[in-house]
């Protein structure tokens, strides 16, 4: 059971949590999450994080990719370091090991988000709050009821809804494997914005073999996120990744666990 409540209902694990069936597991990783335990990544990992010119964004890199290992280790029980990834046709990773296992991870302001499933394909976004929201791109990945919806937003509150269309658009782009080659404006999100699950407006020139969802998350201060998966009434658990590391007792998925 989860024991200390922070960060507005993400919790830390008392010990390594076990994801089961109808469950999606999403982690909030706070800034500097292991950042120097860069031990476990991989070269192209490594050649990766070295290419950023800006310190800031390779600790990010460094540090995301870090607890991702160790959360994917936690499931699979198997040494961060050995675990294999795959790419799709787009970019989406998958796990070698475990493709049954899905996940997605972003990363902004310093923090990450880590989301683990099995009901399927699954994508996570996570966007800081703190510049204004660029409205210019606004006609390029918003539909035109949408961008009504912003034009009557009162001002106070455009930069919020503005977040809360993209975050819902980006997870949704991922979790269909797509990513960037997805054009956002076949994507309507605006229905549902103050629910929990909401269910979006897909283009028909789009595949969708899921019934896509999209799930509100609990706050985190200053930065805006979403989730989108292909089941409605998956249990979402909310964990905060430990400072520490995570618990060293197995975790385990499915029957594994």
């Amino acid at each position: 059971m989860p024991t200390q409540p922070v960060i507005n209902g993400w919790v830390e694990p008392a010990a390594a949590p076990v994801l089961q069936e109808g469950e999606v597991h999403i982690w909030l990783c706070p800034p500097c999450t292991q950042a120097t335990a860069g031990e476990v990544l991989s070269e192209e990992e490594r050649t990766r994080a070295a290419a950023f010119r800006r310190e800031d964004l390779r600790t990010a890199y460094v540090g995301s990719h870090v607890a991702l290992r160790h959360i994917l280790a936690t499931y699979t029980q198997m040494p961060p370091r050995q675990l294999s990834f795959t790419r799709g046709r787009w970019g989406k990773p998958g796990l070698v090991s475990s493709p049954e296992l899905h996940f997605n991870l972003s990363h902004s302001g310093g923090y990450a988000l880590i989301v683990v499933a099995l009901e399927g394909p699954v994508g996570i976004d996570l966007e800081d709050m703190s510049a204004p929201a660029p409205f210019d791109v606004v006609p390029t990945i918003c539909t035109p009821t949408e961008q009504e919806l912003l034009a009557r937003t009162d001002k106070g509150r455009r930069d919020d809804v503005f977040y809360a269309l993209w975050t819902r658009k980006e997870a949704l782009a991922k979790a269909m494997g797509l990513g960037l080659a997805l054009d956002l404006r076949k994507l309507e999100v605006w229905r549902g914005l103050t629910e929990e699950v909401s269910q979006p407006g897909i283009c028909s020139s789009i595949s969708a073999p899921y019934p896509w969802h999209v799930f509100a998350l609990p706050t985190i201060p200053g930065m805006a996120a979403a989730l989108a998966a292909p089941a409605r009434s998956l249990r979402c658990m909310h964990w905060l990744y430990p400072s520490s590391g995570l618990p060293a007792a197995s975790g385990g998925y499915g029957s594994a666990g």
